[in-house]
């Protein structure tokens, strides 16, 4: 009965049998780990003298260099047409803020001509209103 409980304690996980040291442990010190390769660069990255060899360092890399060559003109384009697009924009904003001051300017006129036009009418009708009363006072001083 020993021996099978101690061969079944030999095939238990590694983890179940205590703590777990995997620099004691056997597959672990013998497994042979292959060194990382060196990486050597034969040619050195360029960085463009002037503006003007950016293309041809990107012709140099291929289709991505091609490929990042369109999209950057592209790009160039796109800026461009978004460009007039801002402009033509603004204008527009600037006429609209134009047209809209004009219109309050009128409406504030035109307030100030409905305030005009309502106080010479109250004016009018309190001379009248007096006038009424006077004859109504001298209507009723004459009955008397």
């Amino acid at each position: 009965m020993e021996e099978v409980e101690a061969s079944q304690h030999n095939l238990r996980h590694p983890t179940e049998r205590g703590t777990f040291d995997p620099r004691s442990d056997w597959h672990y010190q013998n497994t042979v780990v292959p060194p990382e390769p060196v990486r050597v660069y034969t040619e050195q990255p360029t960085s463009p003298k002037s503006i003007d060899d950016i293309p041809d360092l990107l012709l140099q890399e291929g289709i991505t260099g091609v490929g990042l060559l369109v999209m950057g003109i592209a790009v160039w384009f796109l800026f461009k047409r978004l460009e007039g697009i801002q402009q033509e924009a603004r204008s527009d904003l600037m006429n609209l803020i134009k047209e809209g001051n004009a219109t309050t300017l009128a409406f504030v006129n035109k307030i100030g001509e409905f305030e005009l036009t309502v106080s010479t009418s109250i004016a009018d009708l309190k001379a009248r209103m007096e006038n009424l009363e006077r004859e109504v006072e001298a209507i009723r001083d004459k009955q008397k």
